[in-house]
């Protein structure tokens, strides 16, 4: 690498060297200014790209809280035809069924009744987590908050009833009214 007395052609570089230290050395406070100046440049860069990364993986999990899953994609309202070829796409490596039942049939509570298969379950972004998956058709998980807007104490092994809509595929036309009986196996 060229030094900048080699860009001016001077012949004396021993000279301009020691012409250099000279005036650091002459005013030790422009000096220790220019090492504070060095530092703080560098510490000014390596906040600004730690707060760059940072956001980026922060917008990163909050897309992922927003689709409900640590999955890299999601897909919404497909057809069995639609999820066999994605499937056998060979750019999938691993993928979890989400099936909506139904909605909550209930004017003050606005939530969704759905089967998800064990590895769905698995990467889905829930917290405190309390009992186990379901495993029988009438096992529920649900979160807290839901039980006891319906009026329960959200305990496993209790046994709630759930009023739901069930929708029309693409349409969201209420096509029945059911309500049914589930005993509590987890909740979150």
């Amino acid at each position: 690498m060229e030094g900048w007395w080699e860009i001016m052609k001077v012949k004396n570089r021993a000279y301009i060297k020691r012409l250099a230290k000279n005036i650091l050395n002459a005013n030790k406070s422009r000096r220790n200014i220019l090492l504070l100046a060095i530092a703080l440049t560098s510490i000014l860069f390596t906040s600004l790209f730690s707060v760059a990364l940072g956001l980026g993986k922060s917008m990163e999990t909050q897309t992922m809280k927003t689709i409900g899953t640590i999955s890299h994609g999601s897909f919404k309202e497909l057809s069995d035809e639609d999820v066999e070829i994605l499937t056998h796409d060979k750019d999938i490596k691993d993928f979890s069924v989400r099936e909506k039942v139904g909605i909550l049939d209930d004017e003050k509570i606005s939530a969704e009744l759905s089967y998800m298969d064990k590895k769905g379950f698995e990467w889905s972004l829930i917290e405190k987590v309390k009992g186990k998956f379901p495993e029988k058709e009438n096992d529920v998980f649900i979160d807290l908050a839901t039980a006891k807007k319906l009026g329960y104490k959200g305990e496993i092994g209790e046994e709630i009833e759930i009023p739901y809509s069930i929708e029309k595929p693409y349409t969201g036309e209420i096509i029945e009214k059911k309500s049914d009986k589930f005993i509590i196996s987890g909740t979150f």
